[in-house]
């Protein structure tokens, strides 16, 4: 038998190159407009209400934290695509990792396996045979 005493070939320990998958340009155009906007507009309700006793405030006030929360999704936007990109990146590169241990753990198991049932191999027929060439395999 030719696989006893040898083990799959090793998977490569480099990290493999991953395609990331960039945020589509229209959302980050989308999201930084709305964040440059509500920058203006809170610019606008500094300078256009403060230090006057506007009737106008209260109906201003309203529509800015209504602004406020689109201001706040597109922040959410630009700062979680990021972070997903970089937790897809490394479950890609450990699934990769982990694909290529099962690969090898498959190769000794198909080793091993030969060397139980080979009467002829190096694994020879007495059970203490056996066992001592499922040693060397299994390490």
């Amino acid at each position: 038998m030719s696989n006893v005493g040898q083990t799959a070939p090793q998977a490569s320990t480099a990290t493999p190159s991953l395609p990331s998958k960039p945020t589509p340009w229209y959302a980050l155009a989308a999201a930084t407009i709305l964040l440059i906007a509500y920058l203006v507009m809170t610019g606008v309700m500094f300078f256009v209400f403060s230090g006057k006793d506007n009737p106008n405030w209260q109906n201003a006030l309203t529509i800015y934290s209504g602004f406020q929360a689109f201001a706040t999704a597109a922040g959410g936007v630009l700062l979680g695509t990021t972070i997903q990109q970089v937790r897809v990146a490394a479950a890609e590169r450990d699934a990769t990792t982990a694909k290529a241990d099962r690969d090898k753990a498959q190769g000794v198991i198909q080793a091993a396996r030969q060397a139980v049932t080979d009467d002829s191999g190096a694994g020879g027929g007495t059970p203490q045979q056996r066992v001592a060439a499922l040693k060397r395999i299994l390490g």
